[in-house]
């Protein structure tokens, strides 16, 4: 008998247990409630999130703001019946019932943050619904607020949400309502002037539109359509909603992603530093709710809107991190009341009979373990990551997890860095991680970079092996391309990172690299050819000084040897490539090369001659006419001048070296030089005169006796004919000249 009590009681203690957990972990969330539900004066200003039933297993959103009696909405849920994405019992209509409930005459204004059906389509509903009184909560005296949906063009409709079909009907119907529709990316915001709205558009993330409502400060940001831009959705493109008061202040975020939320949350904690309650965006996955928002707003309380762990609740991290309490409005009927007549933060739950059993559940906390992830707009691939294990701790320092090393902070709040080189002070070595965080081996890429880490994930710096191949890693252990210098001297990596022996090409300039891939300078032989190298290791071409010597390399660099023409000039450069000067012996001819090293032509003087140099360089040697004037130049090319014998004959060369023709005086004798220039001798007739020029070449005067006859030459040379007194003798000489 004692055992069967034990056993009971046991039971007992053990189904109560059960049921405690299942309250605990399964039941919406409500706190700092009082057993019985709130007296809510019509004065007073609060908001109201609403917990709306979710039999689908979805989430949607809808939040009644109050002051003085008036009411807001911002979102209106699911529709009831319409399209595909109704909702059983209608969630539009919930909304209704729950205005009825809590005595909402009518809606001043609703906010749609974007064209969602899980936001907007509860509109459909709600347009046809009716206060206690009987009367619309939406009439003329209604202002609407919304935004052109993105992608508006059909073809980029989303067909899963039916973007286009729900936002159509919900203008269809609030317009045959005869509600104030004001779409704020039209040119036409005039409706806004019924709440007495402003609109500050300064072209960036501080636009808002602002009003006051009651006791309360209502800001709209986000008001410019993000209409196709790149990696945006409509969800980006919803409105952000803050209501003020003094200080108590709470933010809507729609369904905004990380992408955009921290841009505006900059914003509202410049405007009004941190904050009470941030309704998590999108439902609080891990899409939304950034690292860099939650940074700057500091939230003293999370309202979430999920059915449950969506997608990992991105918002935990933080709430685990600063003990935060989150509020899940889904599900029960009811709502989770911010009042903004109290200095408190803390949140209450407003609940109908069937919900007052839950009254006095703890916030949602959710039990996640493994891989966690948020919203981080800086990180690379725009989430940072947490992992939870098994005993509910955060990972941190080196984890192995799932088969790959991972490094986390020392809080574990996230994976300490990704797709960087992480260098661990403590094991004095440097490692990558990859953009999703894995420690690599091998060859890995990180940040558009390649590095290389062996067996243990160390990264290799300096000179590595790949293959038959050479890769260089900087002290960052990234690989690296282009030029590298290392022990003084310089290498070229290809854009694979291999380094390059021989001729490489960068940039237009040519660079010899030698077996082991050091760059060259000075002289290089290679290919058969000469080559020279700047300082810079630029292979040169054209003329170059070197050592007080000239040379010329081709176009291909290749150094020259023997003739070479240079802008219509030559040169002439011998067998080590240098440029000659002065005369040189080549080819079997002599030329002359000037100071400047241009082979010379026509006449020229050195070491007081005259030389002839032909078109072609080459020195003459004999006779040579020049301008129609004939010159003699000796064996060694020299001019002549004066008497010169040569092919048999006397020649005479004035001072300029011309050779002479006729008559000419020399030493105080007359020569005659026949047009060849050879000088005459013997008879000689000229003019219809005679002459007689001795073997000498020089003019006779006088008597002469030549073959047995005798014969008188005055003193200008010409012979005499006819009777002459001779010193006082009359002779006669017959027309040959001949003496009678």
């Amino acid at each position: 008998m004692e055992r069967r009590n034990y056993n009971s009681i046991l039971a007992f203690i053990c189904s109560s247990l059960v049921l405690l957990f299942f309250l605990v972990v399964f039941c919406p969330i409500n706190v700092n409630a009082d057993d019985e539900n709130p007296t809510w004066d019509a004065e007073s200003d609060k908001v109201y999130y609403l917990s709306l039933p979710s039999t689908d297993g979805s989430h949607s959103d809808c939040t009644l703001v109050q002051s003085n009696g008036k009411f807001g909405m911002i979102d209106a849920s699911n529709p009831s019946e319409y399209g595909p994405y109704a909702v059983q019992g209608g969630n539009g209509k919930t909304v209704a019932e729950f205005m009825r409930k809590l005595g909402v005459k009518h809606i001043d204004f609703a906010v749609a943050t974007h064209a969602h059906s899980d936001h907007i389509g509860g509109f459909i509903d709600l347009v046809d619904e009716k206060n206690s009184d009987g009367n619309p909560f939406f009439d003329s005296d209604t202002v609407y607020i919304h935004k052109k949906y993105l992608n508006w063009d059909p073809k980029y409709e989303d067909p899963t949400w039916q973007t286009a079909e729900y936002f159509k009907e919900v203008t269809r119907k609030l317009t045959e309502a005869k509600v104030t529709m004001v779409d704020i990316t039209s040119d036409d915001t005039s409706g806004l002037s019924k709440l007495d709205a402003t609109m500050t558009k300064k072209g960036d993330y501080s636009d808002n539109i602002s009003f006051k409502f009651g006791n309360l400060d209502i800001a709209l940001y986000n008001l410019d359509s993000i209409v196709n831009k790149e990696g945006y959705t409509e969800n980006d493109n919803s409105i952000i909603t803050q209501i003020t008061k003094g200080l108590h202040n709470a933010v809507i975020l729609g369904d905004a992603s990380a992408m955009i939320d921290y841009k505006y949350g900059e914003v509202i904690y410049k405007k009004s530093g941190t904050i009470d309650t941030l309704r998590t965006g999108h439902h609080g996955i891990s899409s939304a709710n950034g690292k860099q928002l939650l940074e700057f707003l500091e939230p003293k309380n999370f309202v979430l809107s999920s059915n449950g762990p969506l997608r990992q609740l991105s918002y935990k991290l933080y709430a685990d991190k600063h003990n935060t309490p989150a509020y899940k409005a889904i599900e029960n009927v009811g709502a989770i009341v911010e009042d903004f007549d109290k200095s408190s933060a803390d949140l209450q739950t407003f609940a109908d009979e069937s919900c007052r059993a839950l009254v006095k559940a703890k916030t949602y906390h959710p039990v996640i373990r493994g891989w966690q992830i948020w919203g981080d707009a800086t990180a690379p691939d725009g989430w940072s990551y947490a992992y939870i294990k098994d005993d509910g701790k955060y990972a941190t320092g080196w984890q192995y997890i799932e088969g790959a090393w991972y490094c986390f902070d020392s809080e574990g709040y996230n994976l300490m860095l990704q797709d960087t080189v992480y260098y661990d002070k403590a094991a004095k070595k440097k490692y990558v991680l990859t953009r999703s965080g894995i420690m690599g081996t091998g060859w890995v890429k990180a940040k558009d970079k390649w590095y290389f880490a062996d067996s243990s994930g160390a990264l290799k710096t300096g000179w590595i092996t790949y293959g038959k191949d050479w890769c260089f890693m900087d002290n960052d252990g990234a690989m690296q391309t282009g030029w590298v210098e290392d022990g003084g001297h310089r290498y070229f990596l290809d854009a694979s990172g291999l380094m390059k022996t021989g001729w490489v090409q960068d940039n237009g300039k040519w660079y010899l690299l030698n077996s082991s891939g050091a760059m060259q300078k000075g002289w290089q032989y290679t290919g058969g050819a000469w080559y020279y190298l700047g300082s810079d290791g630029v292979m040169q071409t054209g003329w170059i000084q070197e050592g007080g010597n000239s040379y010329y390399l081709s176009s291909s660099g290749a150094m020259k040897t023997g003739w070479v023409q240079d802008n219509g000039k030559w040169y002439l450069l011998n067998s080590s490539g240098a440029m000659q000067k002065g005369w040189q012996y080549t080819g079997g001819a002599w030329y002359y090369l000037g100071s400047d090293g241009v082979m010379q032509t026509g006449w020229i003087q050195e070491g007081g001659n005259s030389y002839y140099l032909s078109s072609s360089g080459a020195m003459k040697t004999g006779w040579v006419q020049d301008n129609g004037k004939w010159y003699l130049l000796n064996s060694s090319g020299v001019m002549q001048k004066g008497w010169q014998y040569t092919g048999g004959a006397w020649y005479y060369l004035g001072n300029d070296g011309v050779m002479q023709t006729g008559w000419i005086q020399e030493g105080g004798n007359n020569y005659y030089l026949s047009s060849s220039g050879a000088m005459k001798t013997g008879w000689l007739q000229d003019n219809g005169k005679w002459f007689y020029l001795n073997s000498s070449g020089a003019m006779h005067r006088g008597w002469l006796k030549h073959y047995g006859v005798w014969y008188y030459l005055g003193q200008d040379g010409v012979m005499y004919t006819g009777t002459h007194v001779i010193d006082n003798t009359t002779y006669n000489f017959d027309t040959t000249g001949a003496l009678a």
